[in-house]
């Protein structure tokens, strides 16, 4: 699935294109690139929230990964540099599978931040 299709004016779509074509053909051929591009924590926090709870959203995410992805506010630089294999349309699993991910996760973000202790100085008198 081409990203630029969703995330950028007919125009400038054979562009990137192309430009993706080459990154993935330099990468067959063994040549170094830049590594794909990742999602921050709370990109993929807010994502897997809402493949737990929006019905329409899950079926854009299902269909049209890439423009889902913009949809949710993540720049279309970085979804041209995500691993194409990420992008492309499949069936996806039950909400409540992501709903207990979300929950693993907040309570992981959770524990690790109850967990922290204050930093203490002692002043000389």
């Amino acid at each position: 699935m081409a990203v630029e299709s969703c995330c950028q004016p007919a125009s400038k779509q054979h562009a990137s294109s192309w430009s993706i074509a080459a990154k993935q053909s330099n990468q067959l051929q063994g040549e170094s690139s830049m590594a794909d591009a990742t999602l921050t924590e709370k990109q993929a926090a807010e994502l897997i929230r809402m493949l737990a709870t929006d019905d329409d959203f899950r079926n854009l995410f299902e269909n049209k990964p890439a423009k889902a992805l913009f949809k949710l506010g993540i720049p279309a630089e970085t979804i041209v540099d995500l691993n194409a294999m990420c992008l492309c349309p499949a069936a996806l699993a039950g909400k409540s599978l992501f709903k207990e991910a979300s929950e693993k996760m907040d309570k992981s973000v959770l524990t690790a931040t109850t967990s922290m202790q204050t930093p203490k100085m002692s002043m000389p008198a």
